[in-house]
């Protein structure tokens, strides 16, 4: 039954922990969105469809003035203008009709693990959350000590003269007061992020690694761990009808093993399939959300290969929704840890096998392209980026330290560490190359979880120095060598030339020690 817990000074409706039914119909009823034919509930963001970096803030205090990689993704703004706005913002969400409160957890790991109260102006933002984030095992219904608030309100717009900002968004993480403010824009990943950029900055000092990465366990009980952008193949290639998820995108690694911060999955819709990924294609059902999927207007039926909206589509689905799924949302420590890259020169491999120190030099390096970007203003070409630690819009902390843990976390567990390239071969993008597709770098990623790999026969890429074994079981030999995929060799060294000065140019900026450094390429 719906709970109407309390009605503030202006006698607005604070509707409290609603489950899904009354979410969907507060959502119907109040037009932020329809149901598609699969009975999933599908919603427009508007002009922002994926996350706006340029408008993401850290309050500079004492516990972060030191504490945090200050650049043009952690953006400082002081104290005094986040509780301005606070104030704007609430009382702006006072000025409706209701609004929406629910009490979360994030993180699996208990005694690391934190409270969020979510209030929020839209009810699909609100089960936004409840698919993305953890049920509490007992309802929470009031507030706790030290919890977490999570404000959004996408209909307040923000002025930059006024509020410091840099648009009419903007996105605030207050440390000291455990508050996250989002408004002026409806796209929730910023809700999903920003809690994940939260545990990035809390966790290492617990001597935890976080990670942006997919995990999922095999029949033999053995971890796996995806890291990787969005669109190479993260959520895709964990969502293995073979294997048990963990997770799709955030996760923990301790000395006693792996666990998720979330409670469900937001998986990309561009071009998905039933075929090639039946798991995805079948959690999006009456409960999940799509955000800016186009639908047939007669049979509201989702077109999932129309980007007339975002190449950024997305569903947000609960775990649940999965049926091969580890029930206690976290597992051993990793025996196989996989690095995704999108490789736009078609000059990278299919698969090499990576020492301690070329992982710690690809980690910190993060090499991908961006494809349909989550982030807005990217456009919808597709260029190639370096991201480090695989994600970083999303980790407060200076690099050295994730990059640190990583390489404990290895040395400790004995994890292979392989690296997958998603991308082209035979050429490069737009220039006679063609895409991987899904059936062989699953069979790769087979061969890496089941242990097939570990002991393979390899030969080295000059240049790169990367390891590639000679065969892989389902996969034609031919393609395990991306020199010998290409028509013409000397276009091939061009573009391992271009692809390499890149790596070296881009990593002058890590101070690191000389092991790894020297683990990159090499001209």
């Amino acid at each position: 039954m719906m709970q109407m817990n309390e009605k503030n000074t202006l006698n607005n409706i604070v509707y409290l922990n609603l489950s899904t039914d009354e979410l969907i119909s507060q959502s119907l009823s109040r037009k932020e969105g329809i149901l598609a034919s699969n009975r999933a509930l599908n919603v427009a963001t508007g002009k922002r469809t994926g996350r706006s970096p340029k408008d993401r803030f850290i309050v500079k205090d004492a516990l972060t003035q030191n504490a945090v990689d200050w650049n043009t993704i952690n953006q400082p703004i002081d104290s005094e203008k986040f509780t301005a706005l606070w104030v704007r913002a609430s009382e702006h969400l006072n000025t409706k009709d209701c609004s929406f409160v629910s009490y979360f957890k994030v993180g699996a790991e208990e005694k690391l693990s934190l409270t969020v109260k979510v209030t929020t102006e839209l009810a699909w933002h609100n089960l936004f959350t409840k698919n993305l984030f953890i049920q509490p095992k007992n309802p929470i219904t009031q507030d706790e000590p030290n919890q977490w608030s999570l404000l959004c309100v996408p209909s307040f717009v923000t002025d930059p003269a006024r509020d410091g900002v840099n648009s009419d968004a903007a996105i605030m993480i207050n440390f000291t007061t455990r508050q996250v403010l989002i408004c002026g824009t409806f796209y929730a990943g910023e809700m999903k992020k920003s809690l994940f950029s939260i545990l990035n900055f809390l966790l290492p000092a617990h001597d935890v690694l976080p990670m942006h990465c997919a995990a999922n366990v095999g029949k033999d009980g053995k971890t796996a761990l995806f890291f990787g952008l969005s669109g190479t193949g993260k959520t895709t290639l964990s969502a293995d009808p073979e294997r048990f998820l963990i997770g799709d995108d955030e996760h923990g690694w301790s000395s006693e093993g792996v666990f998720n911060f979330e409670g469900g999955c937001y998986a990309k819709c561009i071009d998905l399939s039933q075929e090639r990924e039946p798991v995805i294609w079948d959690a999006i059902r009456y409960g999940s959300i799509m955000e800016n999927v186009v639908l047939d207007p007669e049979t509201l039926i989702p077109d999932y290969s129309n980007t007339t909206l975002t190449q950024n589509t997305r569903a947000a689905y609960p775990r649940e929704f999965i049926p091969l799924r580890i029930d206690e949302n976290k597992a051993s420590i990793p025996n196989a840890v996989i690095f995704l890259t999108c490789d736009l020169y078609g000059v990278l491999p299919p698969v090499a096998k990576l020492t301690n120190e070329q992982a710690a030099y690809y980690f910190l390096s993060g090499y991908t392209a961006l494809v349909g970007s989550t982030e807005v203003g990217q456009g919808s070409g597709i260029k190639q980026t370096f991201s480090t630690c695989f994600g970083a819009p999303f980790f407060p902390r200076p690099a050295r330290v994730y990059a640190e843990l990583l390489m404990k976390r290895l040395k400790d567990s004995n994890a292979k560490v392989y690296l997958v390239n998603t991308g082209w071969t035979g050429g490069a993008h737009g220039q006679g190359g063609k895409r991987f597709d899904i059936p062989t770098t699953r069979a790769i990623v087979r061969a890496i979880v089941n242990g097939e790999l570990h002991d393979a026969e390899y030969e080295t890429i000059p240049g790169f120095n990367l390891s590639i074994p000679k065969a892989v079981k389902d996969v034609k030999s031919d393609v395990l060598n991306p020199r010998k995929t290409w028509n013409d060799t000397a276009a091939y060294e061009e573009n391992a030339n271009v692809l390499m000065k890149t790596f070296i140019e881009n990593f002058k900026k890590f101070e690191v020690d000389a092991s790894i450094r020297d683990a990159g390429p090499k001209m």
